[in-house]
């Protein structure tokens, strides 16, 4: 999984720009605090996605240029990974096994549309992609359009095409106020397996669940109820299709966000928040 090992991309900054679907009522009347938490989840669950993405698309190329040149476990990389734009620069240290991918100073504009600045660091214990292998990804003055990004990914290799992915501790510090964010993911490469070195056919789908805490101190959990698909050719959406079911822990609230709006996996900034009888599309970052 190209992208697997690492990265991730819902980074949806922006705020989100409500339209019901039979009528132009704006939600944020006695809905608000309901849809900023499948907003604020949107947020930093599509940003660590990225993340996820560009770590393993790069630690693809970083193996397969090892194997070829000298055998040993990764090198440091004559190319760079095709999900990276020109601004970012990537350093491997061969013997420790660590990986850098520094987007400098100042906001480097991404192949998704955002603006990123800071360095991830990926550390791999054991052998790329072999059974057991893991790799711990930590971020140090990252941003993502001028909102500070935390936290630390762990992504553990269950078989060629699968990863269990826990991040910990994440957070979105926006101007707004701060999000909150833990996961437990499973990840399964359904397309792109057979080109490493290539992360933009890569297709995944991801299940599990997630805690978090919007920007307004509400607490809500995240439970998936239709795979979520992560389609690597489209380059401005972080999951194309896909159901995620939200509940608001302090207001009792269930609601569900569907990322297929239009019901055919376009790669567009759209998705339908539905609370109870009413359904709401919004538009992601």
């Amino acid at each position: 999984m190209k992208r697997s090992v690492l990265f991730l991309s819902i980074f949806v900054f922006a705020a989100f720009i409500f339209a019901a679907c039979n009528k132009t009522t704006n939600p944020t009347d006695t809905t608000d605090d309901n849809v900023q938490s499948t907003e604020d989840n949107a947020l930093v669950d599509g940003e660590f996605s990225s993340i996820f993405s560009y770590a393993d698309a790069q630690g693809n190329i970083s193996y397969s240029q090892a194997q070829k040149q000298s055998g040993n476990e990764i090198q440091s990389p004559t190319t760079k990974a095709d999900l990276l734009p020109s601004c970012a620069t990537v350093n491997v240290d061969t013997v420790n096994k660590i990986m850098t991918i520094d987007f400098g100073s100042t906001n480097c504009l991404c192949r998704d549309g955002n603006y990123r600045r800071g360095v991830v660091t990926a550390t791999l214990t054991g052998k790329w992609k072999s059974v057991g292998a893991k790799l711990v990804i930590t971020l140090a003055n990252y941003y993502v359009n001028d909102n500070l990004v935390q936290g630390k990914k762990t992504i553990t290799i269950s078989s060629s095409t699968e990863w269990q992915v826990k991040v910990e501790n994440a957070s979105v510090t926006t101007a707004t106020g701060v999000v909150s964010w833990n996961a437990n993911r499973q990840f399964e490469k359904i397309a792109g397996a057979n080109t490493p070195n290539i992360a933009i056919d890569d297709v995944y789908l991801i299940t599990g669940t997630c805690t978090g805490v919007n920007r307004k101190g509400v607490n809500f959990t995240v439970v998936t109820s239709t795979p979520l698909k992560k389609d690597m050719s489209c380059k401005f959406k972080d999951f194309v299709s896909g159901i995620l079911t939200i509940v608001n822990l302090d207001k009792g609230v269930s609601l569900s966000i569907d990322y297929n709006a239009t019901g055919n996996e376009a790669c567009d900034k759209l998705a339908k928040v539905t609370i109870g009888t009413k359904t709401y599309t919004i538009h992601l970052r």
